[in-house]
């Protein structure tokens, strides 16, 4: 067994990161968390970050919708091998975009499983020259086009925003809506939103972009506007404490 670091440790390796704040923690089997916490919530500031604020959590939003969309596999609302046509066609409809830069349709449905392990072709635009020589200047989600017929390959990407559009359709709810009755509702995670509410927003951290002379804050630390367009893939919100809350209940499984 690995020894722990101590805080002093981690205090030393925070200092050498540059990082303008750090929340850090741990949580076991039986529910115990420790926190660690290094600088200001908001960069600048004289507080200090606490296992309460709340961070845009990007990519991690990810584990949630998959639970999400797991859920309605265990009620029998759809299986992991069912093709997505019928239920979400304008993803089905959109076409591999081969090593030649030609449009080609698909012959090979999608599904549930492939979506859940980026295997449905789809990627992320940043990590594909394919894709960056065709057109990056539309992000919306059906006019990504595909790398490669569902099954045949593994990327990174997209396929958890379509996922996320999979439980909207089957559920009837708006993501943001089923994720708080299904998941961080009845797991009392009440500093999850896509749309964080106005009497939390003071609990949002800065955020921001690494120079060559340290990190810069970006302006819009609180969102001035709501949105409608919840991204399963990368839209949530969330507080150390409520992601830890998360993650021991997938350790107990589900409990």
């Amino acid at each position: 067994m690995k020894k722990e670091k101590t805080p002093s440790q981690l205090s030393s390796y925070f200092e050498n990161s540059g990082l303008p704040a750090a929340i850090m923690g741990n949580v076991k089997k039986d529910g115990t968390k420790e926190w660690r916490a290094f600088g200001p919530s908001v960069w600048g500031g004289s507080d200090t970050i606490n296992e309460n604020n709340i961070f845009r959590i990007y990519s991690m939003t990810k584990a949630i919708t998959s639970v999400a969309a797991l859920q309605l596999v265990e009620k029998g609302l759809i299986g992991l091998d069912d093709p997505l046509n019928s239920i979400l066609p304008e993803m089905t409809a959109v076409p591999i975009l081969n090593d030649n830069g030609e449009l080609v349709k698909s012959t090979q449905p999608i599904t549930l499983r492939h979506l859940l392990t980026h295997t449905s072709g789809f990627g992320y635009t940043f990590f594909s020259e394919r894709l960056i020589k065709y057109d990056a200047s539309d992000s919306r989600l059906d006019k990504m086009r595909r790398l490669f017929e569902p099954g045949k390959d593994f990327k990174y990407g997209i396929s958890t925003d379509w996922l996320g559009r999979v439980v909207e359709k089957i559920s009837g709810q708006n993501l943001e809506a089923y994720v708080r009755k299904h998941i961080s509702g009845p797991l009392n995670m009440s500093h999850t939103w896509f749309n964080v509410p106005d009497e939390l927003k003071e609990n949002i951290v800065s955020y921001g972009i690494k120079s060559s002379v340290g990190y810069n804050a970006l302006p819009d630390r609180i969102p001035q506007k709501l949105t409608d367009v919840f991204n399963g893939g990368q839209g949530l919100f969330s507080s150390a404490k409520d992601y830890a809350t998360f993650l021991l209940c997938l350790m107990n499984n589900g409990k």
